[in-house]
């Protein structure tokens, strides 16, 4: 898969998640825009302190019609166990090297 320019429109995918499974195109139904937060793993202190962040603007972002959706390597289960320790209730994404992105 080719790499994708800054701006540019998502592919379609599927995956599982700390909420269940997530569609880019159900996710798209739901709001006007999507922040798609890549962070390599769970509990890293620069990530856990970028989504920290997206947390405390997400009313602001909600106001804008956006909702941002963290993505990594992690499970499911290590994403909400990171979403619970971090009050997080942004939805994460698992897109794990073994799952193939339908």
């Amino acid at each position: 898969m080719a790499l994708l320019a800054a701006g540019a429109r998502a592919p379609h995918f599927a995956l599982d998640g700390s909420t269940g499974k997530a569609r880019l195109s159900d996710l798209l139904k739901q709001h006007d825009f999507l922040i798609l937060a890549f962070f390599p793993l769970a509990f890293g202190p620069v990530w856990t302190t970028e989504l920290n962040l997206f947390r405390e603007v997400k009313e602001e972002f909600a106001r804008l019609g956006t909702e941002v959706v963290g993505i990594s390597v992690d499970s499911r289960y290590t994403q909400e166990a990171f979403a619970k320790a971090n009050r997080l209730t942004l939805p994460g994404l698992a897109a794990s090297w073994r799952q193939r992105v339908r």
